[in-house]
């Protein structure tokens, strides 16, 4: 048997509820001390390694390290495993009778130096070790088809006039921070409580940022489209995170999918080429 979990939860509430009855977390370490797996994958936040949140990661390993799991963690870049997108999540891996799990190795790299880089890890360099380039917004976008409108999970955030005119001044990589002063918000003209990416829009030639639950909204992120004045839509987002052109998003008791249940859906998902990566690491070293 297998385990796999996300907890969709942050680092920092994970480290306040980490001896609260009922918390996610350790409701997690309940099922595989339940269920007896041969092996399992706990996927969550970067933040969750801070030094701050270390309690965190000594907790898990306490709980599984003597239950006959050898135990393995390590940050993933979703673009390294031909997502076209930028997004890093820790993996703890536990497989019982193995002493320490391996994770695949990364089939695309940002450019060749960062694949020499890769390969210095190795006395001879493994054989089906090649040299291919990130995936792009372009590289994404490029293959949804022309008629994707019609679908029953195509939805798309309606923007006022005044968003769409701030959007004309913005060039791709770039944010609000080049916006004329009149033309920004009053919640933005001190800059403090907005990130880096706030209000920017996708570079075409580069993985996009992180696709969180609302990326459909430009005002969240890098999430302005690279070539249109307008944000993501659902099929947009789902192709980002590397959702099959064929799957459909549902919602129950509707039709039409909404906003918020697309966003969800799609941003607390693993990415499908890293979760199948993962998974036949796991089946090659379970030997199944």
């Amino acid at each position: 048997m297998l385990l796999v979990n996300r907890l969709a939860i942050s680092g920092k509430e994970l480290v306040s509820k980490i001896k609260k009855n009922g918390d996610l977390f350790l409701e997690f370490v309940r099922i595989v001390k339940g269920l007896n797996p041969e092996a399992f994958v706990f996927e969550n936040v970067v933040g969750i390694t801070q030094s701050k949140h270390s309690g965190v990661i000594k907790y898990m390993l306490d709980q599984f390290s003597g239950m006959g799991f050898g135990l393995s963690y390590n940050i993933l870049n979703a673009a390294d495993y031909g997502v076209p997108q930028r997004r890093e999540r820790f993996f703890l891996m536990g497989i019982r009778n193995v002493e320490m799990p391996a994770f695949p190795f990364p089939t695309h790299f940002k450019d060749e130096k960062a694949w020499n880089g890769f390969n210095k890890n190795f006395d001879e360099v493994p054989s089906d070790s090649r040299y291919t380039d990130w995936l792009t917004v372009k590289d994404a976008l490029n293959k949804i088809p022309q008629d994707y409108r019609d679908r029953k999970d195509y939805v798309l955030m309606n923007c006022s006039a005044k968003v769409v005119h701030r959007m004309t001044f913005i060039e791709q990589g770039k944010n609000f921070k080049v916006l004329p002063p009149e033309l920004l918000p009053d919640c933005w003209k001190s800059g403090k409580h907005q990130g880096q990416d706030t209000f920017g829009r996708l570079v075409a030639d580069l993985p996009s940022v992180t696709i969180r639950t609302a990326a459909y909204n430009p005002a969240k992120g890098m999430y302005i489209h690279p070539f249109e004045n307008r944000g993501l839509d659902s099929i947009e987002m789902a192709a980002l995170q590397d959702f099959p052109l064929d799957w459909r998003f549902k919602c129950a008791n509707r039709d039409n999918i909404t906003l918020v249940s697309a966003g969800k859906q799609i941003g607390n998902a693993v990415p499908p080429s890293l979760a199948k990566a993962i998974g036949l690491a796991l089946r090659m070293q379970l030997g199944v």
